[in-house]
């Protein structure tokens, strides 16, 4: 490949990934993720014991247990997965190297849940008793402190610019929704015995769980983040804990201390629709990046085992359970899944994966389809992706602005999804004759690429 005046050459017949890797590289300033690379993401629990117990989720087998301090509980991940972070008694955060699965950093706040921002530059610690503490995470000090004590689990918008915390103690118990600029409360929705907060991935929704109010009753709040206000209300099983939200935003999971259960709940219809007995009590729980599982730590005064001191793995798919470790553990106490997830896409008819497709300009449209490994397994759980376009031979060369191809069945520069498959229909006609590179991209990063011609 050489560029010469106005003309990128390429024979597209015997483009190889490599190559595709280089010119995506040349166009973008991306390189292109293989589908061939594997992530290990891990999942790590904690566990009473005192110890964090680091399990292979491609495999669901122990890979070592780290000492840390007495009466570990809340845990949380940085988003690049270097970095886990766990609360405890002391009140004490300690950070944890998952390259080497070290403890490099202790800081003298939290004690309970744990919430990180999106950029990874803050986490959230909280207490019973002392306000929430903000730690810097480039220095592992703590830099602010916001005055919402009592709060159980937080939760950070996806955006950053809020902090949302489940107030369970206290005179004022509710959601307390933060200003993360100036460290402030702004409001407190009144919520009894709320425990459990989550944001949904497009941060239009908070989920807030309660553990129970004063006739014995547990539900799931659904507040509206634009106005904070209760716009749904969904009966659950008793004492709920914890919750956490699917990657695509349709399924809640909340954790129930007793009976020991999830709940399933659809979003969209704020309806249960399912309820997985676990026996015994359950505090956390924490779902991978593809959405296919969800892992639960079970333990608590229970007898006899293996009811007690398990990691319960729930398949999302047929909401069957599988165990890990059982009666191996005292008694766990959250989870979070650490490393992300690799994901690669592959290009669908009518585009060749060769390079050697050719469409006529003035059919109007051309058809993009792209299928999605996660972690080397082709999944139907497709995150939201979007598409950018360049020429690469004839005309002028570079990245195409998207007024150039969209068309009014489009969303932008936003893939719909259509079954199992990614598809965008790009406008040919605007485009022109010549030769073009279309990327998919996930979270900003390239997982599939392809190229095409017009005549």
């Amino acid at each position: 490949m050489k560029r010469q005046g106005a003309t990128l050459r390429i024979d597209n017949r015997q483009t190889g990934s490599v190559l595709l890797s280089i010119i995506c590289s040349f166009f973008f300033g991306t390189v292109l993720h293989s589908s061939n690379a594997v992530a290990q993401p891990r999942a790590y629990i904690t566990n009473r014991g005192p110890e964090v117990v680091v399990v292979n989720t491609a495999t669901n087998q122990e890979v070592t247990r780290i000492p840390v301090m007495s009466d570990p509980r809340g845990i949380a991940a940085s988003p690049d997965g270097s970095r886990v972070y766990v609360a405890g008694d002391g009140p004490n955060t300690t950070v944890i190297d998952t390259a080497s699965n070290l403890v490099v950093a202790t800081i003298p706040c939290g004690v309970n849940m744990l919430a990180v921002s999106n950029d990874g530059a803050r986490v959230y610690a909280t207490s019973d008793s002392h306000p929430v503490c903000v730690i810097d995470s480039s220095t592992n000090t703590a830099t602010a402190s916001i005055e919402s004590a009592g709060t159980w689990e937080i939760a950070v918008s996806p955006d950053g610019t809020r902090a949302y915390g489940a107030i369970s103690q206290g005179s004022n118990p509710g959601l307390s929704v933060i200003d993360t600029a100036s460290n402030t409360v702004i409001t407190t929705i009144p919520i009894e015995g709320a425990t459990g907060v989550a944001v949904t991935p497009d941060g239009s929704k908070v989920l807030v769980a309660t553990f129970t109010n004063a006739l014995g009753q547990s539900y799931v709040f659904i507040v509206n983040t634009v106005g904070n206000t209760i716009s749904g209300v969904i009966s659950v099983d008793h004492e709920a804990s914890s919750v956490v939200v699917s990657p695509d935003g349709s399924r809640a999971y909340v954790a129930h201390d007793q009976p020991g259960s999830v709940s399933v709940v659809d979003i969209a219809t704020e309806t249960v629709i399912a309820t997985i007995s676990l026996e015994s009590s359950i505090t956390g729980l924490a779902v991978t990046a593809d959405g296919r599982r969800v892992y639960v730590p079970v333990g608590g005064n229970c007898s006899p085992p293996p009811a007690c001191g398990f990691v319960a793995v729930i398949e999302t798919a047929t909401n069957t359970v599988t165990r890990i470790g059982e009666g191996g553990y005292s008694t766990p106490f959250d989870v979070v899944i650490a490393g992300r997830t690799v994901y690669g896409a592959t290009i669908q008819p009518p585009i060749n994966s060769n390079g050697s497709s050719v469409f006529n300009g003035n059919r109007g449209v051309v058809p993009v389809k792209f299928t999605l490994a996660a972690d080397g397994v082709q999944t139907c759980l497709l995150p939201p992706s979007t598409i950018a376009v360049a020429r690469i031979a004839g005309g002028t060369l570079g990245q195409i602005n998207e007024s150039e191809y969209v068309m009014p069945s489009d969303q932008g520069s936003n893939f719909r999804i259509t079954g199992c498959q990614y598809v965008y229909n790009l406008n040919s006609r605007s485009l022109g004759v010549g030769t073009y590179l279309v990327e998919i991209k996930i979270n900003n990063d390239a997982v599939g690429m392809a190229t095409f011609s017009l005549r």
